[in-house]
């Protein structure tokens, strides 16, 4: 039976801490959130998923699924929550083009709206040196781990289009797309996925 150290597994260095931080930094850029929010969010999703821990069987159950299937749920309730507690608040849509007092007079209200408000209302971001940092720790750690055959497949990516690197190898899209199957599941796995 798989013993769980739920202390490890929390940690920044466990998958279910690196999982965690990932989601609540993605959280953070929805609407309604801010990057203050982060530690709130972590330490919700934590408890969670502590509270959650006695259903995972290790019989019948990966921990990593269990992990991942919990923390996207709560998620899922975190966001609910904070879109109930927008609804009906009595705000008023205003156009962007709507003329405001600015300091130089008259001006667009768009004109005034920056990239924090546009990564906000889109839920687009751009991320800090030091996430891009850390993603990258963690996808040199799981090619690290492919077989020699995979973690080249991926060096030519690096440069060149699935359709290229198909031509070149000689081998149909479809076969090529197949074998890095396995390289998803690994980014999978790591909690490397997008979105």
């Amino acid at each position: 039976m798989q013993k769980i150290d739920f202390e490890y597994e929390i940690s920044r260095r466990g998958f279910a801490g690196r999982l965690i931080l990932r989601k609540a930094k993605q959280l953070a850029t929805y609407p309604g959130f801010s990057r203050s929010d982060i530690d709130d969010i972590q330490q919700e999703l934590r408890m969670q998923l502590f509270s959650s821990m006695s259903k995972f069987n290790a019989e019948k159950g990966n921990w990593r699924a269990f992990v991942k299937a919990t923390v996207e749920r709560n998620v899922a309730t975190i966001i609910e929550r904070q879109g109930a507690a927008k609804r009906g608040n009595g705000d008023t849509p205003v156009s962007l083009s709507t003329k405001v007092e600015g300091e130089d007079g008259l001006v667009q209200l768009g004109s005034l709206v920056g990239r924090w408000n546009l990564e906000a209302r889109t839920g687009g971001h751009t991320q800090s040196h030091t996430d891009v940092i850390d993603t990258a720790m963690d996808i040199e750690h799981v090619l690290s781990t492919l077989p020699p055959d995979l973690r080249e497949l991926c060096e030519q990516l690096k440069t060149m289009t699935i359709t290229e690197l198909a031509r070149k190898l000689d081998m149909p899209r479809s076969t090529l797309r197949a074998r890095l199957l396995a390289v998803r599941e690994a980014m999978t796995q790591a909690g490397l996925t997008p979105g």
